[in-house]
């Protein structure tokens, strides 16, 4: 005769799988973490690279926002009427998609939500907050006073009428002018860390300075 499971066998079994599964979750999803940021590294980096190409075509200049330096942050990558603002000047003729101007972990700018933006003919925001010539950043890529700067970060936004939230606030990827990306803490109080505040709206960013100014003075 065959033997058969006990009640008590059974339920020991499906507390053992629990258990076990309860401690394999949490590094699930800090795995599935790690692999969004990295993701979000990867784009920053293919963001570094063509802003070294670009500064190649332009004498030694990066992009600037609308025919001249602004000396403004903007994560506005295309105005209406097809006019391409700041990083949407590296689009396409420098080797990015607009799928790498979006972050899987950016509520609302996914990669498919700025594609399918760019595919349109409105205006196009990015996840990506792109500093041009503010807080001290010059328009010659390669000037001095450029080592060790950041010139490109996650945009993260809180104001009482709209939110940006990268990475759920909790982290920032920075590119710095050298082409390395980092990922920082961040929080979603604006100013503490890496996220602003302001009543200009989604389509020009508040003053940033001093957002720059930390990403520049942190190791």
């Amino acid at each position: 005769m065959k033997q058969k499971f006990t009640l008590l066998e059974l339920l020991t079994v499906i507390a053992v799988i629990a258990i076990l599964a309860a401690m394999l979750l949490p590094a699930l999803s800090k795995a599935k973490r790690v692999a969004l940021t990295q993701h979000c590294i990867n784009n920053l980096k293919q963001i570094g690279l063509a802003l070294e190409l670009y500064a190649a075509d332009h004498d030694d200049r990066i992009p600037n926002i609308n025919g001249e330096y602004m000396g403004s942050s903007i994560n506005l990558i295309r105005m209406y009427g097809g006019l391409p603002f700041g990083l949407g000047k590296l689009l396409p003729d420098y080797g990015l998609s607009p799928l790498q101007l979006g972050c899987l972990q950016h509520d609302p700018m996914t990669p498919e939500a700025v594609k399918q933006g760019w595919d349109g003919s409105g205006a196009v925001l990015s996840a990506y907050l792109y500093r041009e010539t503010q807080a001290g950043f010059h328009g010659r890529k390669h000037a001095d006073g450029n080592a060790g700067k950041a010139l490109v970060m996650d945009f993260s936004f809180r104001s009482a009428a709209l939110s940006h939230s990268a990475h759920g606030f909790q982290s920032t990827n920075l590119l710095y002018n050298d082409g390395h990306a980092v990922t920082r803490h961040n929080t979603a109080t604006p100013f503490e860390r890496y996220t602003a505040s302001g009543d200009s709206g989604a389509m020009t960013p508040p003053d940033c300075t001093l957002l720059w100014e930390r990403a520049d003075q942190e190791p």
